[in-house]
């Protein structure tokens, strides 16, 4: 994933590997948030997808989590990265979601 994105953003996200615990890696893209560029990770849960979107972290890790129209948004910080992950997946799936994408990445 970081080969792709390198020159197309400023920031280079992890292409975390969560296929061992049911979330495959399927993709990424570039979305405009606030007109900047924006890496967003795909990955698989059952038959919904979660997306992972990577932009500079503020100070500190909010943990804030947001329910909205049926998504349940989760943001998180790991060093100089912030996290913003959406889906439709159930909350048990996301939480166990973002408790494998943080083991694996460190965070």
């Amino acid at each position: 994933m970081k080969p792709w994105f390198g020159g197309r953003t400023e920031l280079s996200p992890p292409g975390v590997d969560l296929a061992a615990q049911g979330f495959p890696l399927t993709g990424g893209r570039l979305d405009l948030i606030a007109g900047k560029p924006v890496p967003a990770l795909l990955y698989r849960a059952g038959n919904h997808i979660i997306n992972v979107f990577v932009l500079s972290a503020p100070l500190g890790d909010r943990g804030e989590t947001f329910t909205r129209r049926g998504y349940t948004l989760r943001h998180w910080d790991e060093g100089d990265l912030g996290y913003w992950a959406v889906s439709d997946a159930s909350p048990d799936e996301f939480a166990k979601f973002e408790r494998a994408f943080r083991a694996v990445s460190g965070g």
